[in-house]
């Protein structure tokens, strides 16, 4: 599984839209936050996910960037 695939995966459990996720690291983060076009491009494998971005989407979900990376290509 890559890892994109692993962060709708954790989405869908959580029963999130793209959207939600991008609400909550902007309520986190604040002007640091990611945009939301480069989280569409993240989720969608279309760009290679910075560290910073996984810090940002790991943190939204209440995770580690490293059990997010776990299992993953």
């Amino acid at each position: 599984m890559k890892i994109h695939e692993k962060i709708k995966a954790l989405l869908e459990k959580k029963g999130w839209k793209l959207k939600r996720l991008h609400r909550e690291i902007q309520e986190s983060f604040e002007e640091d936050s990611i945009g939301y076009r480069t989280l569409l491009r993240t989720i969608h494998g279309q760009t290679k996910l910075r560290e910073s971005t996984l810090f940002q989407i790991a943190s939204a979900l209440e995770m580690r960037t490293e059990d997010i990376r776990g299992n993953t290509d």
